[in-house]
This record gives C-alpha cells, structure tokens and sequence, in this order.
C-alpha cells in the first residue's frame, strides 16, 4: 500500500508535466484550467490508463504469491 501512495501522485504529476511543457516551440503552461479539452483528456487519460495498468500488475503479484503460498502449505 505504501507503494502506491508514493507512486500514483509520481504517475499523475509526470504526466502532468508531460503535457504542460512543448519541446518543438518551447513552452511552459502550467495552468491547466487553460488547456484545450483534447490536451486536458490525454493527460487524465494516460494517467488513469498507466494507474490501472500497474494495478492490475498488483493483483497478479499477489495472486501469484498467495497461490505459491497455497501450494507450499
């Protein structure tokens, strides 16, 4: 659980970033009530997409450890 708590923020804020600073004419928007919808939808959307792919990649940890410890006792 302590895993998570440190890395889904990390997982939200990277994006956050991602999406906030341009490369090709660089600049920075850091106000994101500002960004356009399509902008404002991929950041929320590859957060969420990235938070629930390594959740399923919990729950098959733990499924495979607890199905190893069932077979050990």
């Amino acid at each position: 659980m302590n895993e998570r708590m440190i890395l889904y923020p990390f997982i939200i804020v990277f994006f956050y970033l991602f999406r906030a600073i341009d490369f090709s004419p660089f600049e920075t928007n850091f106000d994101f009530t500002s960004w356009e919808n399509a902008k404002l939808l991929k950041w929320l959307g590859l957060s969420t997409l990235v938070i629930i792919v390594r959740e399923i990649q919990f729950w098959t940890k733990r499924k495979k450890i607890a199905k190893k410890d069932l077979e050990g006792d």
